[in-house]
Order: C-alpha cells, then structure tokens, then sequence
C-alpha cells in the first residue's frame, strides 16, 4: 500500500502514519519434529492451513520444538497461491511453516487483521518465489499503514465487525438462492410434464382428441426412418416400464420413448484411432450438459468416408443426446441447431424422435427429476462406473400431450426459466457488490470516516486524549527501556 493512492494525504486529526515494519513483529513457523496424527498428552493443536481456514486440526506437534501462538493472534498465510491471507489463530498451538504471527504494540489486533485483509491485494500480487509464491518480507514491510488513536481503532473495530456481519448475512442469503432457482426449475418441470402447467389452457381451448392417431402415425413414420438410418431389421417399439405409476391427464397419451424415436444408438469405440486435427468433431460425455450442449472443449476427428459408424454417430436437428456412462449419466441436451460433422462418442447416445417438434418437450421432459431424469437415476446401475443400457432409456415412459400443448408448455417453460436467469445473474452482480462493499467499508475505516474520530469526541467531552503520534513515541519509549533492550544495548557495547 503506498501513501499516494491508498491513505489520504489529510489524515485525521490525532493520527499517524508508519509502516508495518515500524509497528508490527512478524514470527514465521515451522513444521516440528515429532507430528503426531492423533491427540496425546503434552501435543497442542499444530496450526497448518487447514486449521488456520476450517478451525479443524489433524495433526498435534510437541512444544519444545514447535513456535507456539495464542489464540486471537493476527496470522498470516506467507507461502503459496493464498499468500497474504489474514486470520486469526483459531486456539493456543504450534505454527505450522507456511504461516507467520504478525503482532503490534500500538495496533489493536482486530484492527491489524483487518489493515492485513484490506492490503491483500497487495501483498499477493506482489509475491517472490518461482515455484511457490512467498509474501515478500520487503512489500509486507514498507506497506504505509494509518494509525488512529488507541481509544478509536476499538471503536473502528467494533463498526467494521457490525457491518461485515451484514455484509456477511447477505451473503450467505445470496448463495442459497441457486439452490432454491433449482428447486423452482424443478417445481416448473413437474408441474409441466404431470399437466399442471397447461390444465386451465386445456379447459381453454381443449385436450386435443387425436392425439392417438398422431400416436399411430408416428408409429408408421417410424418403420420408415427406421429402414432409412438403422440399416437394420425393423424391431417394433419396446412398451414402457409397467411399474411406473405415473398416469396422463385428460387428452394425453403414455407412450414408451422407443415408440417416439426412430433411432437409438451411440458411437463407436474404435474412433479412437480418428483423434487428430479433422474437421470433425467428436461430442464427449462432458460436452452434454442438462438443456444444453457445451462445445466450450472439444475432440477434433476425421472420420473414415463410407463408415457405418460415421452414419450412425451423425447427430443432426432434432436429436436428443443423452449420457450413457460415467459421472454425467443421465444428463439430456438437444441439438437445436445444424452441426456438420459432429459425433456422438460410446459414452453418448443419440435419441432421435420420429417427429423432430416433440424435442423441445422431450428435452424438458427427460430433464425433470420427477419424469425422465428419475427414471433414468432409477435405471442406471454400476456403482464406481455409471451406466445406462439401451433397453432402459427405450422403456422410458413419456406422457405426451398434442403437439399444440407441448408448444405452450415450452412457451410457458422457458418464460419461467428466463425469469429464474435473470434472478441468477443479479445474484452474481449482488455478490460481486458485496465482495466490493467489503473492500469499501475497509478503506472507510482506514480514511477515519466510519465513527467519530477521539479528537472529535475529546473536545465535546471537554477532555484530553492520546494522539497516534503520542501513542507510538510512547511505545518506543518502553520499547527502549524495557530491560531486555537494556541487556542488548550493553553487549553490543562490549
């Protein structure tokens, strides 16, 4: 921090500037011999980083060779990529090698971890070290630190902790909304796909009594594109799973998701050997993503002309992808626009329904917990490796509305979601806001403007008070005539 752009050149009246070399005392720690995994007699608490940021401690040290601290002592991180990190010492322990006490006669302890937390930026972005960055000794040392009276940092403390604690409740209220955002997306699903969303616009306009022979229609459809893309024996649709207890409303039909699609199928394994820089481009599990298709990473292939796999890998307008094994099991994302020579790898499968307007409700659908995406979690078995068969993702029970419906459904949908985005992005400018109001109320505190400054309330008291100034020549005072510094002045002159 230097005195030009971070203290104001005005200070208030009774304070004093210096720099943290000339009022503070760093110890760095050490990592003991004799660590010890489990609490004994004699061990204190060994206070790594771990400690330091969790108040959790798994390791105990001996005394005799430990640097021991006291709980409440200002400590900061001074190796590696959190350098200059403050905090407190969470108890009485040995200070583990990565982190250093910092101590002062004249600064309050709260007041001097919070000096620490306002010049972070500063101590780590001036770092030293080409492997693991250090706070440099130097930076840390010549930081220009303001110093109110003794009687008014107390007071500077106590308004800074008020505020943060609000700061800190908004926070905290601000990182549960995501969780509720998905529960309400959820809730939309739900309601969307089990006929809620749409009943009063089916009372409106009708539940749309053909949608049975749109069924039968696509049944024929099916045998058509079947014979076109699979390339093999047509296999008429499996039914859905008996055991769902999921019933359609008034209008809607029960269908299988195998009766819907005209192909189900993934990639190859042996596209391994196509890696390279082609023009292809090869859809990992992790580029299916729920709703969406995320190619921000990619796998370049050049496929072989003339491949069967290359045909059948193919994903076009209108497919559903679905992820069949590994983490991501489950998740479900359309393909909405053309992609050119794009494929589906073994761990994605390509759902392509007959009639390429149900994806948007499909999408949707497949993507609720309490319809397809439950169904799936249900169906998926291997505990250290996910997977989900074929045969599962075709018995898949859909309850579908007519085609009208389901193209107010996703109206209704997506205004639902575009409200809940909207929601999500001011979350994160709030968020930014109160990282910032941190910042802000800290450089208050360090310019004298968050309470009345000790000569203010001095002269309306009619009363004395000890300045900055007077406080540090006090402190130097005692410094030098404490006996230790006697006893070191004496040998030096010997």
């Amino acid at each position: 921090m230097s005195a030009d752009d971070e203290v104001n050149d005005d200070l208030p009246e009774g304070w004093a500037i210096s720099t943290l070399k000339e009022i503070t005392r760093r110890q760095k720690g050490k990592k003991p011999t004799g660590l010890q995994d489990h609490k004994s007699e004699g061990l204190v608490p060994y206070l790594d980083i771990k400690a330091f940021e969790l108040r959790t401690f798994r390791k105990y040290a001996p005394p005799k060779d430990s640097v021991l601290v006291k709980g409440g002592t200002p400590l900061v991180v001074w190796d590696g990529a959190r350098s200059g990190l403050s905090g407190f010492a969470p108890c009485n322990g040995a200070l583990g090698s990565t982190l250093s006490a910092v101590t002062s006669d004249v600064l309050d302890s709260g007041l001097l971890h919070y000096f620490l937390a306002f010049v972070y930026g500063t101590l780590n972005g001036q770092t030293r070290g080409t492997g693991i960055p250090h706070v440099d000794p130097n930076v840390f040392d010549e930081i220009v630190t303001p110093l109110p009276p003794l009687a008014e940092q107390r007071r500077i403390v106590a308004k800074v902790e008020a505020l943060l604690a609000r700061v800190q409740t908004a926070r905290q209220r601000l990182a549960r909304v995501p969780q509720i955002l998905k529960r309400f997306r959820q809730a939309v699903l739900t309601a969307a796909c089990d006929g809620r969303l749409t009943a009063e616009w089916r009372e409106k306009f009708g539940a749309g009594k053909d949608l049975l022979t749109e069924v039968e229609s696509l049944t024929n459809r099916r045998k058509i594109d079947w014979e076109q893309f699979v390339m093999t024996r047509y296999k008429p649709p499996d039914e859905f799973d008996p055991a769902s207890d999921l019933e359609p409303p008034d209008g809607w039909a029960a269908v299988s998701m195998d009766s819907l699609t005209s192909l189900i199928t993934s990639g190859s394994r042996a596209w391994s050997k196509y890696y390279g820089s082609g023009t292809g481009t090869f859809i990992m599990a992790q580029n299916v993503r729920p709703y969406k298709l995320d190619l921000s990473t990619r796998q370049q292939v050049d496929p072989p002309e003339n491949n069967r796999d290359r045909v059948r890998s193919q994903v076009r307008k209108g497919d559903l992808l679905v992820t069949i094994v590994g983490a991501n099991t489950g998740h479900v994302c359309p393909i909405d626009e053309d992609l050119p020579e794009h494929y589906v790898c073994q761990s994605v499968a390509i759902m392509r329904p007959v009639e390429p307007r149900h994806a948007p409700y499909l999408n949707l659908y497949l993507n609720s917990e309490s319809h397809g995406r439950g169904e799936y979690k249900r169906y998926t078995y291997g505990e250290g490796r996910p997977h989900l068969g074929f045969d599962q993702i075709r018995v898949t029970k859909i309850l579908l509305p007519t085609l009208c419906e389901q193209r107010e459904i996703v109206r209704r949908v997506d205004a639902l979601f575009k409200l809940a985005d909207a929601i999500e992005r001011r979350v994160v400018v709030a968020t930014a806001r109160a990282d910032k109001l941190t910042q802000a109320i800290l450089a208050k505190a360090f310019h004298g403007e968050l309470v009345p400054t000790e000569a203010e309330l001095a002269r309306q008291e009619g009363r004395e008070y000890e300045t900055a100034a007077e406080l540090l020549a006090r402190i130097q005072t005692q410094r030098a005539n404490a006996p230790e510094a006697k006893t070191k002045r004496k040998k030096a002159r010997a």
